[in-house]
């Protein structure tokens, strides 16, 4: 949605996640799993070990659709599961913005191996940086790295800020942090625009446990999107519970205004998941979902439905039907509002005996940024798209 495209048009935020696997902050003698920002654990990073689920011969799809592809018309038509195009649609677009903090906390890393930080910055202080791109003012930023006596990494946090649609004055656009012990890690990402005459907000929080590598063994994923544009309204809640090999799923999307016909997808849905290290090969296999779906005023399927993941065809049943059958429709539905709490709010400023270092990423830099964090943080082509396709299948 917009903001995941502001952030990519300006360094992508600059929030949460990790990738610069040789990057390091500073010396230490300890080595714990989490110790340096490449080593945080990813807002879309897999879910490891073994899922109590399994999957028997008959149902277990082999490779699936990939979520990146969850707007190709070419895979949905006749005889097709919308219920399947939807729930892959809904999924990729709030992984897509769950994977900011992923994408920008990559740049961190990448900006850190190029010196742009200068001094080591995990001494548990804020610390300011006024970023240009090949000198033109863009981004402020204001992040902390605090550890404990092992060196393992306690709390990362990050305020940013952009400039305005005029380009005079700077406004906070993202806040992010993530919170960890030696099992745990919770992750909280936020982020508010405007352009032009449409404002747009998104709003994730990831809880789960971590084993001793510091690699997830269970993961929660609560998300909530909308945007405004005059008299259109698109507004959006997605529960994702991930495990190694499945996703349970429960969510609620819908438009009203005239940009198109109204519509309100609710699908709880239980999901295969294949290759699942990454957001660009990511895919949904067979399944059984929940939903009640309205386009246009007008049903576009509800009840119980099974899908096969590789022909995306309707099908009889799936591993997973008596999870579904017992499970419930989310009610919560409706217009999701995204506020940056106080503790979360930056006025953009530095306080007194502080003062902005400056960081100017020329254009060689943001080549090898975007090569190591677009393109590994992202779902690449095809991430964009308007769910349209969805139309052209016709199976519950």
């Amino acid at each position: 949605m917009k903001t995941s495209v502001y952030f990519a048009l300006s360094l992508a935020g600059l929030g949460l996640l990790s990738c610069a696997k040789s990057e390091t902050i500073s010396a230490t003698t300890a080595t714990p799993a989490v110790s340096t920002i490449a080593s945080l654990p990813k807002a879309t990073g897999a879910v490891t070990g073994t899922s109590a689920a399994s999957f028997n011969g008959a149902f277990a799809a082999a490779t699936g659709i990939k979520l990146k592809d969850a707007d190709d018309s070419s895979n949905w038509g006749v005889g097709k599961s919308r219920a399947m195009c939807e729930l892959s649609f809904m999924t990729r677009e709030i992984l897509r913005e769950a994977s900011s903090p992923d994408r920008t906390l990559c740049y961190v890393g990448q900006m850190q191996s190029l010196g742009k930080f200068g001094s080591a910055v995990d001494d548990g202080s804020y610390k300011y940086f006024a970023i240009t791109f090949d000198s033109v003012p863009s981004m402020k930023v204001k992040f902390k790295i605090v550890k404990d006596a092992t060196g393992a990494i306690t709390n990362y946090e990050m305020f940013t800020c952009n400039t305005s649609n005029s380009g005079s004055t700077y406004v906070q656009k993202e806040y992010t942090s993530e919170t960890l012990t030696s099992t745990t890690a919770t992750i909280i990402a936020k982020g508010i625009g405007s352009e032009n005459t449409a404002t747009y907000g998104s709003s994730t929080s990831v809880t789960g446990a971590l084993d001793s590598s510091g690699n997830w063994t269970s993961k929660l994923i609560e998300s909530g999107r909308n945007f405004t544009n005059g008299g259109d309204s698109f507004n959006q809640k997605l529960t994702i519970t991930q495990s190694s090999n499945y996703m349970t799923l429960n969510g609620d999307n819908r438009f009203s205004g005239t940009g198109f016909s109204a519509f309100t997808m609710k699908l709880y849905g239980k999901v295969q998941i294949l290759n699942s290290s990454s957001l660009q090969t990511l895919a949904f296999g067979d399944a059984s979902a929940k939903a009640d779906m309205t386009y246009g005023g007008v049903s576009a399927g509800s009840g119980t439905t099974h899908w096969l993941g590789d022909t995306r065809a309707v099908t009889t049943s799936s591993d997973y039907a008596a999870d579904v059958a017992s499970a419930s429709i989310r009610t919560d539905g409706g217009t999701v509002s995204v506020t940056f709490a106080t503790a979360e709010t930056w006025d953009c400023s530095a306080p007194a005996g502080s003062s902005f270092a400056a960081a100017d990423i020329t254009s060689a830099n943001m080549s090898q940024l975007q090569t190591a964090c677009d393109n590994v943080y992202g779902f690449g082509s095809g991430e964009s798209g308007g769910g349209y396709a969805c139309n052209n299948a016709n199976g519950n």
